[in-house]
C-alpha cells in the first residue's frame, strides 16, 4: 500500500521535480517569496504557504510543518529552507510570512462620559420598534468572552472555539472580546450598559491570548466562521499594515458564504491602511468620540467607510462577574456596525454585503466636508436611518425592494419600458415577509425603466393604498 501511494506521488510530483534545479523568482508580493530581505518591514513568526490545486502531498506531515487550512491548501513553516525542503517552488501558489496582528484598542482618557453612545447614534428608536438582533448569528474573533459576567447572564452566548488551544474553552484573560460582546449583546437588565442587539446570537471565536495573533490563527477561524459556525455577521477588531494573501483569501472566501464583516480601520491616526479592514469585502469602521467628532487616533484613509463610538466608552471588564471598565479605540466602534447590521438583517432577512454597504452609507449622518471623506467616511452610524432605508435600491441588474406589508395584502410588481409598456408583473414571493415588512429583490430587464410595486387586498384584489414607483 505504502509503495503504491509513493509511485502515485512521485507520478504526480515528477513534472514539478524537474523544476528542483531552477533559479527561485525574486518576490513579486503574488506568487513566490525568496526570503526575509525582501520582505515589507513589518514583524511576523515564521511563513505560510498555499500549495496549488494539482499538489499531492504527503498524508503525514513531518513535525516541522503545521496544517492551517489543509482543505484550502495552506500550511505554515519556520523558515523558508523548511518550505522548500517540504515541496519544489512549482508546487507552491505563494509563500508570505505569517504576520503578528495586533487589537485595536487604547486606553482611555482619565475623564469620560460614559454611556452616551447609544443617543449619539439614536439607539433607541430600534428597541421601540421591537429590534433586539433575535435570529441573527454574530461571531465575535478576538479574545473570547467571559460568560459569567452578569450582563450577559441571559444572552444568547453560542459554543465557540479556541484557536489557540483547540478546544471550545474561549474564556477571555485579556478582556477585549467581552467588552465588545457587551456592545453588542449585553442584557437590558438594569445592570451596566445595554447591547444594541442582545437577543442576537454570539459565536466566542478566540484568537488572542493578548493584544498579538498571529494571520494563520486568524485566517482558520475567518473560514470557520462560515463553514462552522454559519455565522451571518463577524466582527474583526485587530489588524496589520500589511496585506496577506492568507488573510484577504479567508475574508473573501467568508463574504462569499454569505457573511457581512466589519473591521475596525486602526489606532495611529495616519493615512495608512490596516488590513482586513481595506479588503473591499470588509465594511471597514472608523471612530468618533461623544461630540460625534472623529477620534484623533482613528485612521484617515480610504478603507474608513463609516464611523461610529468608539472613544472612552464605557462597557464590560472580564476581571470579575460585576465589573465595568472604559476602553477606547476603533476596536470598539467596529462592534456598534455589527450589531446595527444585525438588526437590520432581523427586519430585513436575506440582505446581501453591497446591499448592507449601500446602505449603512446612504443612509449616515453626514460628517466633516460634505459627502464622502477619508476621517469619517460616509458619516457617522444612525440607527434610524439605516432601519428605515428608502424604498428602493438599484444593485446591478436587480432592484431591492423595501415596503411594510400588512395582514391581509397582496404586493404586486411591474415592471415597464421608457414608453409605458408592461414587461413583467409579478407577486411577492413567499418568506419575504417578517416583522410586518417584506423586502424583494427584483430582477430587472436593461430595458426596465421603471417600477410599480402595488398592495392589493387578498379578498377583492383590490388597491388598498397608493403604489411605490421607481424609475431609472
Amino acid at each position: 500500500m505504502k509503495q503504491r501511494f509513493t509511485a502515485l506521488l512521485l507520478a504526480l510530483l515528477f513534472p514539478l521535480l524537474l523544476q528542483l534545479g531552477a533559479p527561485a523568482a525574486a518576490w513579486d508580493g503574488e506568487e513566490n517569496y525568496p526570503g526575509p530581505s525582501s520582505a515589507p518591514d513589518a514583524p511576523y513568526d515564521g511563513y505560510l504557504f498555499c500549495l496549488k490545486e494539482d499538489t499531492a502531498v504527503l498524508y503525514s506531515l513531518p513535525d516541522s510543518i503545521e496544517p492551517i487550512s489543509p482543505e484550502a491548501g495552506i500550511y505554515k513553516a519556520d523558515t523558508l529552507d523548511t518550505v522548500y525542503d517540504f515541496l519544489p517552488e512549482a508546487a507552491l501558489r505563494y509563500v508570505e510570512p505569517d504576520y503578528i496582528v495586533t487589537l485595536f484598542d487604547n486606553a482611555p482618557a482619565e475623564e469620560y462620559p460614559s454611556r452616551w453612545a447609544l443617543g449619539l447614534i439614536g439607539m433607541q428608536s430600534a428597541w421601540d420598534a421591537g429590534l433586539d438582533g433575535s435570529g441573527v448569528r454574530v461571531g465575535i474573533l478576538d479574545s473570547g468572552v467571559h460568560r459569567e459576567h452578569e450582563d450577559l447572564q441571559d444572552a444568547e452566548l453560542l459554543t465557540g472555539y479556541n484557536y489557540l488551544d483547540n478546544n471550545t474553552d474561549t474564556s477571555d484573560e485579556y478582556g477585549h472580546g467581552t467588552f465588545i460582546a457587551g456592545i453588542i449583546a449585553a442584557q437590558h437588565n438594569g445592570k451596566g450598559i445595554a447591547g444594541l442587539a442582545p437577543r442576537a446570537e454570539i459565536v466566542p471565536l478566540k484568537c488572542f491570548g493578548t493584544k498579538t495573533s498571529l494571520t494563520s490563527v486568524l485566517s482558520s477561524a475567518i473560514r470557520e466562521s462560515a463553514d462552522k459556525f454559519h455565522c451571518d455577521i463577524l466582527n474583526l477588531s485587530f489588524g496589520t499594515p500589511v496585506s496577506s494573501r492568507t488573510m484577504e483569501n479567508a475574508v473573501q472566501y467568508a463574504s462569499e458564504k454569505g457573511v457581512i464583516i466589519t473591521a475596525a480601520v486602526g489606532n495611529d491616526g495616519n493615512q495608512t491602511r490596516n488590513y482586513p479592514a481595506a479588503y473591499g469585502c470588509v465594511i471597514g469602521v472608523g471612530s468618533v468620540d461623544s461630540a460625534g467628532a472623529v477620534a484623533a487616533n482613528s485612521q484617515r484613509n480610504d478603507s474608513v467607510w463609516i464611523t461610529a463610538p468608539g472613544h472612552n466608552l464605557y462597557g464590560l471588564d472580564a476581571a470579575g462577574t460585576s465589573t465595568y471598565r472604559e476602553w477606547s479605540g476603533t476596536s470598539f466602534a467596529s462592534p456598534h456596525v455589527a450589531a446595527a447590521i444585525a438588526l437590520l438583517l432581523q427586519k430585513y432577512p436575506g440582505l446581501q454585503f453591497d446591499e448592507v454597504r449601500s446602505l449603512l452609507a446612504d443612509t449616515a449622518e453626514d460628517k466633516g466636508p460634505p459627502g464622502y471623506d477619508t476621517s469619517y467616511g460616509n458619516g457617522l452610524l444612525s440607527i434610524p436611518g439605516l432601519l428605515s432605508p428608502p424604498n428602493f435600491i438599484l444593485n446591478g441588474d436587480r432592484l431591492r425592494i423595501f415596503a411594510p406589508c400588512e395582514a391581509g395584502e397582496t404586493m404586486l410588481a411591474a415592471v415597464y419600458n421608457q414608453d409605458g409598456k408592461m414587461l413583467s408583473c409579478s407577486a411577492l414571493p413567499d418568506g419575504c415577509r417578517m416583522n410586518g415588512y417584506s423586502t424583494w429583490l427584483l430582477p430587472l430587464p436593461e430595458q426596465g425603466t421603471q417600477v410599480k410595486v402595488f398592495f392589493l387586498s387578498d379578498s377583492r384584489l383590490a388597491p388598498t393604498r397608493a403604489p411605490l414607483a421607481w424609475s431609472r
